[in-house]
């Protein structure tokens, strides 16, 4: 009997240390262990849009990011899409101004791209023409460090409205967005 339990402590013993090392790793190795999350971004104004499909149109709220130090701060940091600051429904966040001169002397930049670095859940990026078309999506995965550009062979961003929302939310071809009011809050 007193062998049956030592074993079986010593069994527990290793499988408490197991996991504990495995949960370590895997916080360490994402880099969750460290990050300290907010429930929403901050920081950010609010505009209201128009996302119409067909003859349909539906309104609603974005986070604007509309200069350098908002353009890189994005989504990071925070555990999801967040409430606009009160203002419902909220969509997501316009990044808008990216052909700025104030872009163009970001160093590092050669062309507008967008990447999900300190981003912990997935977004749904919706790149648009000037006339408010989209122009290309695509879905960011959380926490990657790949980027996603505008094509090198469509010459200029136009307007340089890049939309992320939620990966539930989708557009199809033909939609439009139009910026109808910056700064409502």
């Amino acid at each position: 009997m007193g062998v049956f339990i030592k074993a079986k402590t010593s069994f527990l013993v290793i499988l408490l240390l197991a996991f504990s090392i495995v949960s370590f790793a895997y916080f360490h190795l994402n880099g969750q262990g460290t990050a300290t999350l907010k429930g929403a971004p901050s920081g950010f104004n609010v505009g209201e849009v128009s996302i119409s499909e067909g003859n349909a149109s539906s309104l609603y709220y974005v986070y604007l990011a509309g200069n350098l130090s908002q353009w890189e701060k994005g989504y990071m940091n925070v555990s999801g899409i967040g409430y606009c600051n009160g203002h419902s429904p909220c969509l997501g966040m316009l990044f808008y101004g990216l052909n700025s001169t104030q872009y163009s002397s970001y160093p590092a930049a050669s062309s507008e791209c967008f990447w999900m670095v300190n981003t912990y859940f997935p977004l749904e990026q919706y790149w648009f023409f000037e006339n408010g078309t989209i122009a290309q999506r695509f879905l960011g995965h959380p926490l990657s460090t790949y980027s996603k550009c505008w094509p090198s062979n469509v010459h200029g961003l136009p307007d340089g409205m890049v939309l992320e929302t939620s990966q539930n939310f989708t557009m199809e071809n033909g939609t439009s967005l139009s910026i109808l009011r910056l700064n409502v809050s």
